[in-house]
């Protein structure tokens, strides 16, 4: 079974080889064959394996899910058919439908206050990988595939040997972009499917950059989203991303972000599950350069029957760096919540912080709460800790609001938006982090935070 489960894909690709490669930069093609290798190699994750004890990701992927090879542009962009309810919040606005990148229609890329124009005027590129291949063939044959770890995490490797498009953010050198980047990805285009988004980002040195990931789902239609994210930030540059998920429940979204960091480098990803179906994070931190900082900080909203798994490891191999990470779940119904967090420590990385926090809160009875840090430390000067609680709400508080007059469920409203506050405040973008409190006051008072205008694009 096991064998088979990752021979119906490598059979697929030899079989398809050509028209997997039709329409794709050369660099794209060439890494296939190394994925495939890697693949043939390593195979993808086992049942129940340890760092998928509570995903099982082959009695997913062993199903035989469709695969979309031949780049064909949706009849309607979804620019015109999609609004995201983060709204107007970065006037930089991209959509990718599946894997399939759209730019912003070209009536609307004069933004009011002119920072498209004057990104392009400063050399910056947001878009498909197709249009950097012509203009940047060496930087991307620098970048591409060489980012994320294929051996450690071959679910990027899956995504390496099917992704058809990809959109492509680079930032030159000593150039800071005030305004965030927003990309919409709406996945579902097509009914039991497996989709192999992709999102490559290169922030040179002194540069500076944030974006923000909305990742949506259309109705009824059952597919799975292997995402594979690549990011470098060079020496002395920084980088945000906020990365919201709200897909529906018969949506899985199978993720996976690499971040290599150079010397004094600033990463800061902030994953946030708002609505989803199943759900599984992967994120790579690989601190590289000295005097760097990675931050990772996220938030699962959880009821129903639904599952979501946050899995991080950080790579600390050089002294005097520094890594944090808080993840906090709200779980109600029969809702599943688990998390894995590794920090590890080479010998030389002497002088190193590193911290480490989960929080769950069990809003039913029923709910489940898995917790797994971890410490690997082989250097002997550090300052590292790790911690985890899961609880539910402080009847002494319930019970302290109800006497100054608030109704029970307001009173649990605010406590459980109140628990969520720290992991707000490592939100700079204000807009953002406003209606993010509106979407839990929404969430916890038991609606939900699709976005209402959004029309179905099932072919």
């Amino acid at each position: 079974m096991e064998d088979r489960y990752v021979a119906q894909y490598i059979d697929f690709y030899r079989k398809y080889k050509d028209l997997c490669n039709s329409n794709s930069p050369g660099v794209m093609n060439l890494r296939r064959e190394e994925a495939l290798n890697i693949l043939e190699q390593y195979g993808l994750p086992k049942s129940l394996s340890e760092d998928y004890k509570r995903f099982d990701v082959q009695a997913i992927l062993e199903k035989d899910w469709g695969i979309k090879l031949s780049t064909l542009k949706n009849k309607e962009n979804p620019y015109c058919s999609c609004r995201c309810s983060m709204g107007e919040i970065a006037p930089l606005r991209f959509y990718m439908h599946d894997d399939e990148v759209y730019s912003i229609p070209q009536e609307d890329r004069a933004t009011p206050d002119g920072s498209y124009t004057e990104a392009l005027k400063k050399g910056v590129f947001i878009g498909s990988i197709v249009e950097f291949a012509e203009k940047h063939p060496d930087i991307l044959q620098k970048y591409y595939g060489k980012i994320a770890d294929m051996e450690r995490n071959t679910l990027a490797a899956l995504n390496t040997l099917f992704a058809k498009d990809v959109f492509v953010v680079h930032i030159p050198e000593s150039v800071e972009l005030e305004q965030t980047i927003q990309l919409i990805m709406l996945s579902g285009g097509y009914k039991n499917a497996l989709i192999s988004s992709r999102v490559l980002v290169i922030v040179e040195d002194k540069a500076k950059a944030s974006l923000l990931i909305c990742d949506h789902s259309v109705a009824d239609s059952s597919s799975v989203n292997n995402t594979l994210l690549e990011v470098y930030v060079g020496n002395s540059a920084s980088f945000t991303l906020y990365d919201m998920e709200e897909t529906h429940e018969d949506h899985i979204r199978i993720s996976n972000a690499h971040y290599h960091l150079a010397a004094n480098a600033t990463a800061k990803v902030c994953p946030l599950t708002l609505t989803n179906g199943k759900t599984r994070n992967n994120i790579y931190g690989y601190i590289e350069g000295e005097h760097s900082s990675f931050t990772a900080a996220g938030l699962v909203v959880l009821d129903g029957s639904k599952r979501a798994d946050n899995y991080v490891w950080v790579n600390h191999s050089v002294p005097h760096c520094h890594s944090d990470q808080l993840f906090k779940y709200t779980m109600d119904d029969t809702a599943v919540g688990s998390f894995t967090g590794r920090i590890y420590v080479a010998k030389d990385a002497q002088k190193t912080q590193a911290y480490q926090n989960n929080r769950g809160l069990n809003l039913s009875g029923k709910a489940t709460m898995y917790s797994k840090p971890q410490l690997e430390i082989y250097a002997d000067d550090v300052k590292c800790s790790h911690g985890m609680t899961v609880g539910q709400i402080d009847d002494g508080a319930i019970f302290y609001m109800r006497q100054r007059g608030i109704p029970y469920w307001e009173a649990k409203m605010l406590l459980t938006i109140a628990f969520m506050a720290d992991v707000l405040e490592y939100i700079d973008l204000e807009p953002l982090r406003e209606k993010l409190q509106d979407v839990l006051e929404q969430r916890y008072r038991g609606g939900n935070s699709f976005c209402h205008n959004r029309k179905s694009l099932l072919q």
